[in-house]
């Protein structure tokens, strides 16, 4: 935004803020006036209904006491005697009363002539009283059968029995009738309620009902007042229960009983009640509708009739609407004025600024030949001064950077060379040294001799790895330094580190010590060479600047981060130790612990430098502990990735180690808890000793209880004593003789073969101690032999292959579907490629030509129609089409229409049987020669076949069928891992059926229910396929009912039974391979 862009803004903003605080004061006056309102018309409908329930109360209480009289009661009660004493008088009645010249010759006793006089004579006072209003138009008084007792007119029926207000009185006893309207003798119009009371006696019993007609002037009278104090812009309405207007005051005439509706206006929670503002009524005004719903026993509660208070505002808020033109002109004359004033003042400002800016650009772009014009004697003047002589002094050093520089690329392009020389000068002895030791392995070689040479070949490596180090620093300073992403095995890998560099440690008597965390992965993902170089780095000093103790290194697990793994490794020693104001600097270059370090221990001062930046660029970070005097602690931490863990036969082999005594003698407290840790994580019992008397009395204390000790694992070095004779000596102990014996050694302490017979010495395991020699070790001195090899997987059989290897794209998200058609297919010599879904389907083939699609029906993300689909459209611009076979779990008629329909090229069925999958699979291959040589190597070299059962159980076909899943599948080891993966999956899987079915979400259990169908498949179980079936197919139909919790419960059933024979079908797999 331009400078001259915000003083404008500037200037405009005291106009704005006398908008602002203009329309501020504006809305809070018209909210005091509207308040103001409602308050006030608040207070006055209340006024008006309390005086209409005043009033109509006290014309009710009249006749309330006027029925409570003893002649009244006494009438009533002779006219129930008349018509009771004679039938069928109330017809004669009836038809004397409408001729007025039989009305002398009623019974008597049925009409009373007195009080018919009374009730005018009362009607003609209240009149009097009420200035004229004739208050009461008509009163009638009926006994119990709904005949005339006294009425105060003349005319009319006699008989009142079945009027609706006779009978609601006498029901409840008081009735209040609805308004209506009648013309009297002048034809003016009166608006009259009813009012209707019970007669009853004493004892409450009914004699009668008397109903009065209340004409409602008085009730109009209060409205019209209100109306009138109220101004000429306020005024009064009174509504009925139904919205219709009963009066509007102030008005002559008001047409009774209209819609009032109008004047009912809801609030903000949709209830009637309190003030509204309601717009239109007036044209291009407003107006106020206040009403208040009566309060409770009231009359006019009773009644239903509600008071509405109107006000126009127009009036009341014209000085407010005076104040907002005001402000409105105040802030445009104020917007004008600032924006005169800024033009005026800013503009020759701004134009100075344009110009500084652009120079600036110029200068920016490596011109300096624009020098700035120096106008007037403020700050922009001196700023412009400045400027120029700036751009003199920063042409000077521009002149002599460039010279610099030049100096700069001169002395890079002299340490490149310097590099590249040396580093072909150093390799080339390097090569001839690696080359000679690779023969040498080739050779006939003693174990000893084997173990000098490999030692030889990793010292090369590591020389090699510090050379290569060396060269890359000048990357690390341009930070160019690149990672590698490649499987390691972690402990395999730092032991090797450490044997490296043990004979440095065996030099000074110090115990090199490895200790890896049991959580720990086996196979990791990086770089190991960067690694290596700070494991290297960080052991070397420890060994540098430790006398005598012990250097450790341990490796544990930190925690899990997005798939990666974060590992802990600490390097402990019990060295001279290092100054805490030095901890710092020593990860700076050319930085020492202190100034006496180079001369006495060498070294360039580059290693922990070099260290913490792999560290960082590894994503961990590097630090130290120390304590002088007692040695240091330095820790790192590198993110790794979690490589693919291979399923081996080491915990089969760890079986027959489970519960064996060991006694082990180490005097190192370290290596001995290291030693303990690593053997009872095979399952071993071991007794640890740090001397010869501890190891003599585990032994006597196991012979006393009647224990013997299986294997004796000792150190070649006990302090003052030699781990050779130790164990001579517990050899000649009768219950010890022919103790298998293995004995810990240091790298070069020689192998001298007579002592070590002696001794009873069947194995020689070197430190620092790999976790991998050391259970061979253990396996060979109990006489187990050594781990056993991974098994090749079993060719099924059947004809060979005759078409060449195909290139297979496997769509499958089931992770047992996936491992049996990939395991099939690498038998026979095909390449796949597995996705798990159809969009990755579609990915996967547009960037690789495949033979053929193996494509699931029901994925998740995209279904295989969809991604066939797809597939198909993509194809009609490329011009290539490729093979599409459906493979699914739906068996049901039409699903292979549907297949082909819509692009696929074949369909197989689940489960896969492997005679009819090669069949539609190769069908689609191209024919060669040397398939049958191909699918042999493919096999591997297991040609025979047993029987996987044993014969140790038999099974109940109809759940498991144990023969025809061995035959279908052939290959024991595979056989086991789809039981170990079902056992794994079905769980989880049911779990989801289970929230499912309780949701009944149909569509949740159909999938469910699909997969696990799909699971099961595979094992020939025909009675949890057809529960499967049949529970998928009720669930595809999309309404929850009994049958699908039926079929939910059956399934369960034969899910746990085929889990049950799974199970001991796998253990009889084991045992069997366990025997071998």
């Amino acid at each position: 935004m331009r400078l001259s862009t915000k003083l404008l803004l500037t200037i405009c903003v005291p106009p704005a803020l006398i908008w602002l605080v203009g329309m501020y004061v504006i809305k809070i006056s018209q909210d005091q006036i509207r308040e103001s309102i409602r308050t006030s018309a608040g207070a006055e409908v209340q006024s008006v209904q309390e005086e209409i329930d005043r009033v109509l109360q006290a014309r009710i209480e009249t006749w309330e006491e006027f029925v409570e009289q003893r002649k009244v009661i006494d009438a009533v009660l002779r006219s129930n005697r008349c018509l009771q004493e004679q039938e069928g008088l109330m017809d004669q009645l009836s038809a004397a009363w409408r001729d007025p010249e039989k009305r002398g010759s009623l019974p008597e006793g049925s009409v009373d002539e007195t009080l018919m006089g009374e009730l005018g004579a009362t009607i003609l006072k209240m009149s009097e009283f009420s200035g004229g209003i004739r208050i009461f138009r008509e009163v009638l008084l009926t006994n119990a059968f709904g005949g005339i007792v006294a009425e105060s007119g003349q005319g009319g029926d006699y008989f009142h029995g079945a009027a609706s207000w006779w009978k609601i009185t006498k029901a409840q006893g008081r009735y209040l009738g609805p308004v209506r309207v009648e013309r009297d003798e002048k034809g003016v119009e009166v608006v009259i309620i009813d009012f209707c009371r019970r007669v009853e006696d004493s004892a409450g019993r009914f004699l009668g009902v008397l109903k009065v007609d209340i004409n409602l002037d008085e009730v109009l009278e209060i409205v019209d007042s209100h109306a009138r104090r109220g101004g000429r812009n306020r005024g009064m309405v009174l509504l009925n229960r139904e919205a219709k207007l009963i009066r509007i005051g102030g008005r002559g005439e008001t047409r009774t009983l209209s819609d009032g509706s109008r004047y009912l206006v809801q609030n903000s929670d949709k209830n009637e009640g309190g003030a509204q503002f309601f717009e239109g009524e007036i044209p291009a005004g407003e107006q106020v509708f206040t009403y208040s719903r009566p309060s409770e026993g009231g009359l006019m509660h009773t009644l239903g009739w509600m008071a509405v208070h109107t006000a126009e505002t127009d009036a009341l808020l014209a000085p407010v609407r005076q104040l907002r033109n005001s402000v409105i002109l105040a802030a445009a004359v104020g917007t004008f004025l600032g924006v005169a004033i800024m033009l005026w003042v800013v503009l020759p400002v701004s134009w100075r600024m344009v110009r500084l800016v652009e120079a600036t650009k110029q200068f920016g772009k490596g011109s300096q030949d624009v020098p700035i014009p120096v106008v007037g004697h403020d700050e922009i003047s001196e700023l412009s001064h400045e400027f120029n002589q700036m751009r003199t002094r920063l042409g000077e050093t521009q002149e002599n950077l460039w010279d610099a520089m030049e100096k700069a690329k001169e002395a890079s392009k002299a340490k490149g060379d310097f590099l590249a020389n040396m580093s072909h000068e150093i390799r080339t002895p390097m090569n001839a040294i690696m080359g000679i030791t690779e023969l040498t392995l080739g050779t006939e070689l003693t174990e000893e001799q084997l173990h000098y040479q490999v030692l030889v070949e990793q010292s090369a490596h590591s020389l090699l790895m510090v050379l290569n180090d060396i060269l890359d620093y000048s990357k690390i300073e341009a930070g160019k330094l690149e990672l590698e992403n490649r499987d390691f095995d972690l402990r395999d890998s730092v032991g090797d580190i450490l044997h490296t560099m043990s004979p440095r440690a065996v030099e000074k008597h110090i115990e090199l010590v490895l200790k890896v965390g049991r959580d720990v992965p086996r196979i990791l993902t990086g770089d190991l060479t960067r690694l290596r170089q700070v494991i290297v780095n960080l052991v070397g000093n420890a060994l540098k600047f430790t006398d005598s103790g012990e250097v450790v290194l341990v490796v544990e697990r930190v925690r899990e981060i997005r798939g990666r793994v974060e590992i802990l490794f600490e390097v402990r020693d019990t060295g001279i130790g290092v100054r805490a104001d030095r901890l710092e600097k020593i990860f700076e270059v050319f930085a020492q612990a202190d100034s006496s370090t180079t001369r006495e221990f060498g070294g360039s001062g580059l290693g922990l430098a070099i260290s913490k930046r792999i560290v960082k660029k590894m994503g961990g970070k590097i630090w130290a502990e120390s304590v002088i005097g007692e040695g240091s602690v330095f820790r790192f931490t590198a993110l790794l990735g979690l490589g693919s863990e291979e399923c081996d036969s080491e915990r089969d082999s760890l079986e027959p180690l489970e519960g064996l005594e060991v006694l082990v003698i180490e005097d190192n407290a370290t290596q001995l808890e290291t030693l303990g840790e690593m053997l009872k994580s095979w399952g071993l019992e071991p007794s640890l000793c740090s001397d010869a008397a501890a190891a003599f009395g585990v032994l006597e204390r196991k012979e006393e209880i009647g224990e013997g000790v299986k294997l004796m694992i000792v150190d070649r070095v006990l302090g003052e004593e030699d781990g050779i004779e130790l164990a001579t000596r517990i050899q000649a102990i009768s219950r010890c003789k022919s103790l298998p014996t293995i004995l810990l050694t240091s790298v070069s302490d020689g192998s001298p073969g007579k002592e070590f017979d002696e001794a009873g010495i069947s194995k020689v395991v070197n430190k620092p101690i790999k976790q991998s020699p050391l259970l061979d070790a253990v396996m060979l001195a109990t006489g187990l032999g050594t781990r056993k090899p991974k098994k090749g997987r079993r060719e099924l059989r059947g004809r060979e292959r005759a078409v060449e290897s195909m290139s297979i794209l496997l769509a499958e998200d089931g992770k047992v579907n996936q491992l049996v058609a990939v395991r099939l297919l690498e038998r026979r010599g095909h390449r796949v490629t597995v996705v798990e879904n159809g969009k990755e389907a579609v990915d996967q083939s547009l960037k690789q030509q495949f033979d053929v699609i193996l494509m699931d029906i029901q994925m998740p993300v995209m279904s295989g129609y969809e991604a066939c689909q797809e597939i198909r459209e993509l194809e009609k611009k490329t011009g290539s089409r490729v093979a599409i076979v459906a493979m699914t779990a739906h068996a049901m008629p039409g699903d292979r229409e549907e297949c082909l329909e819509v692009g696929m090229d074949d369909y197989i069925s689940k489960p896969i049987e492997s005679e009819e999958f090669y069949e539609v699979i190769e069908r689609f291959g191209s024919l060669g020669s040397g398939g049958e040589e191909i699918a042999r190597t493919a096999r591997g070299d297991l040609d025979e076949k047993s029987d996987p059962q044993g014969g140790e159980k038999e099974f109940d076909k109809a759940i498991f069928d144990a023969e025809a899943f061995s035959q279908r599948i052939g290959d024991e080891a595979l056989m086991r891992e789809l039981i170990l993966i079902f056992e794994e999956e079905m769980e989880a899987m049911w779990v989801s059926l289970q929230e499912a079915e309780e949701r009944q979400d149909m569509k949740s259990i159909y999938e469910s229910a699909h997969r696990l169908k799909g699971l099961v498949g595979n094992f020939c179980a025909r009675r949890a396929w057809e529960h499967a079936t049949k529970l998928n197919d009720r669930a595809k139909k999309g309404s929850h009912s009994d049958d699908v919790s039926e079929s939910v419960e059956g399934f369960e059933r034969e899910l746990r039974l085929l889990e049950s024979s799974l199970c001991d079908f796998r253990e009889n797999l084991e045992n069997k391979v366990n025997s071998l």
